[in-house]
């Protein structure tokens, strides 16, 4: 049994009455693309292709979280900008210039490379409209009409989620 297999029964199981089951995946612009970006993307995929091998309903959420902050700034920009762009650490991707002055921005720039790198699986996401569900705070989607998997946007707010349920720990253990 492949493991999503085991995973969407596991979930199934937990909940076998309910008629759509949710996986969801995102990622943030930081830099090039890597085998954890599509790994994050293709666990959740293939949990959800598992979940409908079973006759369920499911469908695939994905965040392309362009708003995140800058944490670091990776070695091959730092080979083309040295440490200028130190100074737009803690600068959503959104707002960082692209550092080869190409695209929009930093985080156009990665997430064209991004999207090129999953295209051949068929994936194919409409990413303005991640950029204004997030302005919007909506619920849309995200994928083209001809992707073969359909991509939803739930726009949250990590840090402020993060803090609140920091404070109910606290509180919680008076």
């Amino acid at each position: 049994m492949h493991w999503s297999e085991e995973i969407a029964q596991r979930v199934i199981a937990r909940n076998p009455e309910k008629e759509e089951y949710v996986c969801a995946a995102g990622i943030s612009p930081s830099g090039s693309v890597h085998i954890g970006n599509f790994r994050d993307i293709a666990t959740s995929l293939f949990v959800c292709k598992a979940i409908e091998k079973q006759g369920k309903k499911a469908r695939l959420l994905f965040s392309w979280d362009d708003f995140d902050r800058c944490r670091k700034i990776p070695a091959n920009v730092q080979a083309v900008v040295g440490s200028d762009y130190d100074k737009y650490i803690g600068s959503p991707y959104v707002d960082i210039p692209d550092p080869w002055g190409c695209h929009e921005n930093y985080a156009k720039h990665f997430e064209e490379e991004f999207l090129k790198g999953i295209e051949p699986f068929g994936i194919k996401l409409d990413l303005e409209q991640n950029e204004k569900g997030f302005r919007q705070s909506n619920v849309m989607t995200l994928s083209t009409p001809d992707s073969t998997v359909k991509v939803f946007l739930i726009p949250t707010n990590e840090e402020l989620m993060i803090a609140r349920d920091t404070l109910e720990i606290v509180n919680s253990l008076k």
